[in-house]
């Protein structure tokens, strides 16, 4: 099963119930950059405000090859990308807090090592 999620990221799941791997990434080519528009904000009210996940959501937009790249490289739109993915977990957080929520969720996968 496939299908194509808010963020226009192509799914693949083998299974029903199981997340699946992207298979297609909207802006796999940069220069789709500049006309890409990211979701709009969530209407509805949480109890717990889901913030997201930010590093699987650039490889989940960008392919994991050409981010690692991206990133290596220090391609100046791989920081246009994560730029405009803080803002728009940023004005997310703000609108939770709006409400009564009684705590705020972000996932990922990375964890920082090491000294200060």
């Amino acid at each position: 099963m496939t299908y194509v999620d808010e963020w226009g990221c192509e799914w693949s799941m083998l299974h029903l119930g199981i997340m699946g791997q992207v298979k297609g990434h909207p802006i796999s080519d940069l220069g789709s950059l500049g006309n890409y528009r990211f979701p709009k904000l969530p209407e509805r009210r949480y109890s717990i405000g889901d913030c997201g996940n930010f590093f699987e959501r650039m490889q989940w937009l960008r392919g994991f090859e050409n981010l690692m790249l991206d990133l290596t490289t220090k391609r100046k739109e791989a920081y246009i990308i994560r730029d405009r993915l803080v803002d728009y977990n940023l004005e997310m957080i703000r609108r939770s807090l709006e409400f009564d929520v009684d705590g705020i969720g972000f996932s990922d996968d990375w964890v920082r090592r090491g000294g200060s």
